[in-house]
């Protein structure tokens, strides 16, 4: 069962529950992919990200708020990093460029997660509005995290093995943000195109949150430029029938 039910607290009007069938077996990342290992495709590739490319920068961290500057790249997102930190300030294309990369040197396809993948891997089974016990245990979140990202893996994994589903930072999914089928699914990959607005996915909450955005039905979407220094991905690799 996709979604969250009429009486969970926190719930938004677009997570109307519906039940999704996933037919594909799929390997998603144990963890969000890192500043270590995008420095690493940077370095190989010369890849430059959006808000490098651009001549306003991204949206860092001033200490209160999101901001734009052009210093302000996922090499410099207002607050201090290591390589084991989750990587952010990186767009939509951005992370399927990092997609792509890893698929040529592995010879997998690895992808973004569609938004029903991403929440089948978040529950792990679970049913309940957060995954592994309250929020605290499992995210960094606007309550906890003092105003940036954490070294992945330092909360409670889910009950597959998964750390950082929720919190730490917003994930981007491959999907078009839209309004749920009411109807059940099977292998749904959102729309062709954007809807209204044309917006991407984003799920799991982020540093930046409230802790309501770390349950495992909370929908959050962003134009695919977004640069935000509270937006990342994990990866998808595809498993041949």
């Amino acid at each position: 069962m996709m979604g969250s039910p009429t009486n969970q607290p926190g719930r938004n009007p677009d997570e109307l529950q519906h039940r999704v069938r996933l037919t594909r077996d799929y390997f998603i990342g144990r963890k969000p992919v890192t500043r270590g290992q995008f420095e690493a495709f940077v370095r190989e590739t010369a890849f430059r990200t959006e808000a490098e490319r651009g001549p306003s920068g991204g949206f860092g961290w001033n200490g209160k708020e999101l901001v734009q500057r052009k210093e302000f790249t996922w090499r410099n997102p207002g607050f201090p990093q290591t390589a084991t930190h989750p990587v952010v300030m990186v767009t939509w294309d951005d992370a399927r460029a990092f997609c792509s990369w890893i698929s040529r040197k592995s010879g997998r396809v690895c992808r973004l997660p569609t938004e029903a993948e991403w929440e089948f891997a978040c529950r792990a089974g679970a049913t309940n509005a957060f995954h592994a016990g309250p929020a605290d245990d499992i995210a960094w979140h606007l309550g906890n995290s003092g105003g940036t990202t954490h070294p992945v893996g330092g909360k409670r994994a889910n009950g597959w093995g998964l750390h950082d589903m929720t919190g730490n930072v917003f994930e981007w999914c491959s999907d078009w943000h839209a309004p749920y089928a009411s109807a059940a699914v099977v292998d749904p990959a959102g729309p062709a195109a954007g809807v209204e607005t044309p917006r991407r996915v984003l799920r799991g909450g982020s540093w930046l949150r409230d802790a309501k955005f770390c349950r495992s039905a909370a929908r959050y979407r962003n134009s695919p430029s977004a640069r935000n220094a509270d937006n990342g991905f994990r990866l998808v690799v595809e498993i041949p029938k």
